[in-house]
């Protein structure tokens, strides 16, 4: 395999799949006394697992920092 095509592995706390991630984020909020909480998962493009984040999801429009919210579909 070539080392392009490598994954790399991340320092941070990984996990396998976005739910087992955002269910991590709930089980923190629920228990941590932090001012700082995370906010969302977000899939690492250097390891390609799951991370967990404290800063909100934004774009820019116009010139302007929008903040996005994020909200889970349910599956049917």
């Amino acid at each position: 395999m070539e080392k392009s095509a490598m994954k790399r592995k991340c320092e941070k706390v990984a996990y396998g799949s976005k739910a087992f991630a955002e269910n991590d984020i709930a089980r923190i909020k629920n228990k941590s006394i932090r001012d700082t909480q995370p906010q969302r998962a977000y899939k690492c493009e250097k390891c390609g697992l799951w991370h967990l984040t404290s800063k909100p999801l934004t774009i820019m429009w116009h010139g302007k920092r929008i903040q996005i919210q994020e909200t889970r579909r349910n599956a049917d």
